[in-house]
């Protein structure tokens, strides 16, 4: 075909040069190599087509007609060569068009109108994917028709998935398993949602209208909701049949479904009345306890006999009451007082007679009532006695301290009223102070417990008093019996306290020994200071206090 392959100049410089310049392009057509065919043009262009030629016109072996005909088959070799490269990239870019569109039928036309080397990256991929797709539009049909009629969704998904990924397209019964999927999501999502908005109703509506596989995880969590829901209900309106408040409670917050359910509804009544009346039992528990009011609720119970509240309330009732009688056994109405509380507003409800329980608490809170009224006059009393006694323990104090004065006229003094003269009678024969000796009195008679605080805080001021009056006279006695007449003074102070009445009775009741004797040393020793005192004034006794005012004011001035 060439001119230097019919040379008989085989063994030219010149045409080796152009056989071996030639060569690559020529080994890439014969092998039918797109890519191999475009890197010997690039190479047999520029330099090496230079120097070739350069080669070529330098021979001497050629003569000059020789030559040129060799050049000119050089060129036109190259023009053609290019041809074909560009007629098999067009064939190249049509098969990947084809390709990468997962047409088949334009691939197949495409692989057998460009026979290219099998060798090619590219040529060689659309080969095996066109040998799978055909296999695939083969198959793919029958898969998805029987997943339709199955409507097994999963199936047409992953079929659907590998013709999106790298499969043909325009396969038969594509399009409507993609219908199929979508009307499959429009339903699960309709049934999630009725599932997690905890509605029966939609719940129910949303598996009406489904039409696909019944062990469809949707489809099976909705089964599963309403399957709960029932037993939900079944625990409700057990809890309620058996009165039972804490299952209740406990069935009642569990409950995850409509709250406009009518067995949910009775239930949360039914609890609503459990809570108020567990809220009412801690207020009468108190403190302080209402009894009574308790056993009013335990006569009106409407819940389980075994409820740990109705426990709870019969033993504090049966504490509560075994306290109540020890008290009033012991006959302590501090206690009795504090520990049985009522309030008169409880009524019983229960229709009819009252209950054996209410007709026991009824005793108790009579027989209560009773000993609490004697317990509060009697402590009133009592408090009303021991005021009486202190004040006139101070009025005693306060006229035993004043200033001695010599009595002038003794015996002109009036008797006094005869209730005083009687108890001036019980001083001398008690030696104690009438309202001390009447507060005493209740001490000694006191009708209940000895340990009440009231009682024991007046026992407590009497003994503090009969110590008082026994270290008085001590101190007393022993002042006479050292002669010192200022210490008998004070000592007759002190005694005369606790001991005798006001001065202005002596006259009408019998003083004790000692008592009269201080009583005369310290008159004696006030005669003594104003003897002395008139003497040194110069003036008489009886205008001895005059006579001092008038010296004080000459001093001050």
């Amino acid at each position: 075909m060439a001119v230097w392959e019919n040379s008989e100049e085989e063994f030219s410089e010149a045409l080796k040069s152009v056989r071996l310049w030639w060569k690559p392009v020529e080994a890439a057509i014969r092998g039918r190599r797109v890519d191999l065919l475009q890197g010997a043009l690039k190479e047999a262009h520029g330099e090496s087509y230079l120097r070739t030629v350069y080669a070529v016109r330098r021979s001497a072996s050629l003569d000059p007609a020789h030559r040129h005909s060799v050049e000119m088959e050089m060129a036109a070799r190259l023009v053609k060569a290019r041809a074909v490269l560009g007629k098999w990239q067009a064939g190249v870019e049509e098969i990947k068009k084809a390709h990468r569109a997962r047409d088949v039928g334009g691939l197949a036309q495409a692989l057998s109108r460009f026979q290219h080397s099998a060798d090619d990256a590219e040529v060689s991929g659309a080969r095996q994917d066109l040998e799978r797709w055909r296999r695939l539009a083969e198959e793919l049909p029958k898969l998805l028709k029987e997943a339709l009629d199955r409507r097994d969704v999963p199936k047409l998904r992953e079929a659907i998935v590998d013709m999106s990924k790298d499969g043909p397209m325009n396969i038969d019964g594509a399009e409507e398993a993609k219908k199929m999927i979508k009307r499959y999501q429009i339903r699960a999502r309709a049934l999630d949602h009725a599932v997690g908005e905890r509605k029966i109703s939609s719940i129910q509506a949303a598996l009406a209208t489904w039409d696909f596989g019944r062990d469809d995880i949707h489809a099976v969590k909705a089964r599963q909701a309403i399957a709960r829901r029932d037993q939900q209900k079944q625990k409700l309106q057990e809890a309620v049949q058996k009165r039972d408040g804490p299952r209740l409670h406990q069935v009642v917050n569990d409950w995850e479904f409509d709250r406009s359910d009518e067995d949910f509804q009775e239930s949360l009544q039914a609890l609503t009345r459990y809570e108020k009346m567990i809220m009412d039992v801690g207020r009468m528990m108190g403190p302080p306890m209402d009894i009574v009011a308790l056993a009013h609720v335990l006569d009106n119970w409407e819940w389980s006999k075994d409820d740990l509240v109705r426990l709870a309330t019969q033993k504090r009732i049966s504490e509560h009451e075994n306290a109540a009688r020890n008290a009033l056994e012991a006959k302590d109405g501090w206690k009795l007082q504090r520990i049985w509380q009522f309030d008169a507003s409880v009524k019983p409800k229960g229709k009819g007679g009252t209950s054996a329980l209410h007709n026991q608490m009824a005793g108790i809170k009579w027989k209560a009532t009773v000993a609490k009224n004697r317990y509060r006059e009697a402590t009133n009393a009592l408090r009303e006695a021991i005021h009486d006694a202190v004040e006139e323990s101070d009025y005693m104090r306060a006229e035993a301290f004043a200033e001695v004065e010599v009595p002038e006229g003794e015996d002109a003094i009036q008797a006094p009223h005869p209730s005083v003269l009687m108890s001036l009678t019980k001083f001398g024969v008690t030696g104690m102070p009438p309202k001390e000796h009447d507060l005493h009195t209740l001490v000694e008679n006191w009708p209940f417990s000895s340990d009440d605080p009231t009682v024991q805080l007046a026992a407590h001021w009497l003994h503090s008093r009969s110590l008082l009056k026994k270290s008085s006279v001590s101190y007393l006695d022993i002042a006479i019996n050292g002669g010192h007449s200022q210490s008998i003074v004070k000592a007759y102070s002190r005694a005369a306290a606790v001991a005798v009445p006001p001065r202005i009775y002596h006259k009408f009741v019998k003083l004790p020994s000692n008592i009269l004797r201080a009583k005369e040393e310290a008159l004696m020793r006030e005669a003594i200071m104003q003897a002395v005192g008139a003497m040194c004034l110069g003036v008489e006794p009886h205008q001895l206090i005059l006579a001092s005012g008038f010296a004080k004011e000459m001093a001050e001035k």
